[in-house]
Order: structure tokens, then sequence, then C-alpha cells
């Protein structure tokens, strides 16, 4: 697996994480389904709104899965979509934005600061994952650990 890159289009940057067809894409925490479908050269995109203000939009998918509608809820760890090239894009992958919407003014998030610690890491969206799917999640996540520590300056 390789460590997510990451990637300005039309301004604003999302975490690219290259993936292979039909790999899971689950939900970050608990939400709603802000939007759902085609976006030009996102492809078919998802749209998920956090409690906290917090979206989170993956696009590329090749698919989503179950009964997805705006305004559905979604849990975290939910299997919500399946990786894919969809849209003006020649690799399987999925591009992660995030940002915040409070009082009409959208921020954007840096994606990567989800490993991120301390004060600039985003406010913690649902339950703490444990046991076995915390364990799973610390694997998956240790050959970025390297990559996304700051330099020192």
């Amino acid at each position: 697996m390789m460590p997510p890159s990451v990637e300005v289009v039309a301004g604003r940057a999302g975490a690219l994480y290259r993936r292979p067809e039909g790999a899971p894409v689950v939900a970050l925490g608990d939400g709603v389904v802000r939007s759902l479908g085609e976006q030009g050269d996102a492809g078919l995109v998802l749209e998920l709104a956090y409690e906290d203000g917090v979206v989170a939009r993956c696009a590329h998918l090749s698919r989503t899965i179950g009964d997805l509608r705006p305004g559905q809820p979604v849990r975290q760890g939910q299997l919500v979509g399946l990786a894919g090239h969809s849209g003006k894009t020649a690799t399987d992958r999925v591009r992660l934005e995030l940002w915040r919407e409070e009082h009409g003014e959208a921020t954007a998030l840096d994606p990567l600061l989800l490993a991120a610690g301390g004060d600039r890491r985003p406010a913690v969206v649902g339950a703490p994952l444990k046991g076995t799917t915390l364990e799973r999640f610390k694997l998956e996540i240790a050959p970025w650990q390297k990559a996304l520590r700051e330099t020192p300056g």
C-alpha cells in the first residue's frame, strides 16, 4: 500500500490514496450523506457531513454501497463505497477532501492532519476505535507515520 500524497485541483487540496479498484471506502465518523453523484472530472463523488461541521468528500469512486441518498445517516466504519477510477483519472484511487463549515463559511482542512497530533488534529468524530478494529487501523497507517512527521524547521 502506498502512502497518500497531496493533490491540488482547482485550488482545493486533497489526499490521494492509490487503491485497487474495488477497495473499500468507509465513513470516517457518524454523519449523513450530503450529496452523491457524478461530478465531472471527479467522477462519482460522495460527500458526508458530520455533526461538528466537517464535510468529507470522496471522489473517483467506482460505486457506492447500500441505499445512500442525501439525508441518509451513516455510521463510523460503515462501508459506503468502492475505490475506482471514475472521472478524469487513469489510475485507481480515492481522493479525500475535508473542510469545516461554520456560520456559512467553509474552511479547508488538510486531509493529512488526520494522522497529526495535539492541537493540529481535527476534532474527533464519533466513538473511538477499539479492540481489533483499532489494531487493524494502526497497522494500516504505520507506513504513513514516517512520511507524515514534520521536518525540524
